[in-house]
């Protein structure tokens, strides 16, 4: 495997590109129109690699501080078993 088809090419890649997607001339405000769309770009992220909801089915958890709403996405990556861990 040569260093433009290796997978740590591609990851920098891809990462470049979500970087490049939830990047907004007029920024990602909390409540504004680029925020909205950073979230549900993200949301769809954590989707696509397989990440799964910590409970229910949504990536979204959302918290106030101050008066003022918030979300955190949070996606987790269903793993092995314990006992079939190389650790043993």
């Amino acid at each position: 495997m040569n260093y433009l088809t290796s997978p740590a090419r591609g990851t920098a890649h891809q990462l470049r590109d979500d970087v490049e997607a939830i990047s907004f001339p007029r920024g990602r405000m909390v409540g504004s129109p680029g925020h909205r769309k950073a979230r549900a770009y993200l949301a769809g992220r954590l989707e696509e690699v397989a990440c799964v909801p910590p409970s229910g089915d949504s990536f979204e958890l959302p918290y106030q501080r101050k008066g003022q709403s918030f979300c955190n996405l949070v996606g987790m990556v269903r793993g092995g078993s314990a006992t079939s861990s190389t650790w043993n």
